[in-house]
């Protein structure tokens, strides 16, 4: 046996190869490629025993292909829960209507996965007598098939006929020999198994309806219980539940014992959203209350902001105006004493360093001032009374422009 790693056979006479060949079954043979690459089968390998031996991915391969060395399996019932081999019941249904496991459609493995996840979780026995008593088994097209309720019959099991998209184009192929029972299964596909045909369902009943009777309980049927007319006399049971009414009456307890569960979960739910909704509300009103908290802090501070700003702006012409107070008392202060020093005809006003004022007036001023002070000092008299009284216009030139400022 090849270790499970192993992707292709190992070398072996070419003569004794079958390789896969169409049977030419599909209506639309290029809408069918295989599209179930290589990485989708290593994810479907612990489905299988150890040693299976995977076939590459070939694009070109269609589901019908024949082989005596390969098998075609679907991917849907190992996407669904399924390994392999398959349990009892599933391989019974293949075995018995002689079907390749490729032609039976998604329904049709979600319908056996449902039967055999009762079996092993209620120990109820179920087998093809009630399948076949529940179903008719119909073809969909390039004899493909699924299972149909029986007419007048609601459906056992639901949500099991759902579309499921691609489905036909998920499938690999597995090396016969390198499997259980690999070698026996089928390598045609049915072409006459329209329905479950009156043997099988006899053969199936039997064995099923036997091992029923010797294994299950007797229980009373609780419609044959009534009361009528005026009295309390009471009609007394008439049989015990047998074989498929028996199984159907644990089927639909077990079912409603599940929906109770399903129901209880569901409110459950509902009370915990309710519970998460009401906190969301709690959470927005609070947020709100500190949203209008903050807008009111922000309008308090706006106010804040704008009366200190006027505050501001008044020290500030105070401060100006308290400047010009100054600088004119200064200004007249020096007038004052220059016109005092002009009145002694003993002083000398060659210590006035006049020069020097113009440059730092220049400094002071603008250029044009500067200019305009320059062309009034060069244009006055020569003599010591001109020159103090040319400074004493310039002084008050100075004294007018700080009074300005």
């Amino acid at each position: 046996m090849a270790k499970m790693g192993t992707r292709s056979s190992p070398a072996k006479d070419p003569k004794k190869e079958s390789p896969p060949k169409s049977q030419g079954l599909i209506k639309n043979p290029s809408m069918e490629l295989c599209r179930f690459t290589d990485p989708d089968v290593d994810r479907l390998r612990p489905c299988f025993p150890d040693g299976a031996i995977f076939r590459p991915f070939d694009s070109s391969l269609k589901s019908d292909c024949i082989s005596d060395t390969w098998i075609t399996f679907p991917a849907i019932p190992f996407l669904i829960g399924f390994t392999y081999p398959f349990p009892a019941l599933t391989q019974e249904f293949f075995t018995l209507t002689g079907l390749c496991y490729i032609q039976a459609m998604p329904m049709v493995w979600r319908v056996l996965y449902s039967f055999e996840h009762i079996v092993k979780q209620e120990g109820i026995d179920i087998g093809m007598s009630e399948l076949s008593q529940l179903y008719n088994l119909v073809s969909h097209g390039s004899y493909r098939y699924l299972l149909k309720s029986k007419p007048e019959q609601p459906h056992p099991i639901l949500k099991v006929t759902r579309n499921d998209t691609n489905w036909k184009n998920h499938f690999f192929f597995v090396r016969r020999d390198s499997i259980p029972n690999g070698t026996h299964l089928p390598r045609k596909w049915n072409t006459d198994a329209c329905h479950i045909s009156k043997s099988h369902q006899e053969y199936a009943s039997s064995r099923s309806i036997k091992k029923e009777l010797a294994a299950s309980p007797k229980i009373p049927n609780p419609k044959c219980t009534s009361t009528r007319g005026k009295g309390t006399k009471k009609r007394k049971i008439d049989e015990p539940l047998e074989g498929l009414p028996l199984i159907q009456h644990q089927f639909e307890e077990y079912v409603s014992e599940k929906f109770g569960e399903v129901q209880m979960l569901i409110d459950l739910h509902a009370e915990e959203a309710e519970q998460q909704k009401l906190e969301f509300q709690k959470m927005f009103l609070a947020k709100d209350k500190k949203i209008a908290s903050l807008e009111k802090d922000i309008n308090l501070l706006q106010k804040e902001v704008v009366l200190a700003q006027i505050t501001a702006q008044k020290d500030m012409a105070e401060v100006i105006e308290r400047a010009k107070h100054s600088a004119t008392v200064a200004m007249l202060i020096i007038k004052l004493q220059m016109a005092k020093e002009a009145e002694d005809p003993a002083f000398d006003r060659s210590a006035w360093d006049q020069e020097a004022w113009r440059e730092r007036l220049a400094e002071l001023d603008d250029e044009e001032d500067a200019e305009e002070a320059a062309a009034d000092g060069a244009g006055s008299s020569g003599t010591k009374d001109a020159e103090a009284a040319g400074g004493d216009d310039k002084v008050e030139k100075v004294v007018e422009k700080a009074a300005e400022v």
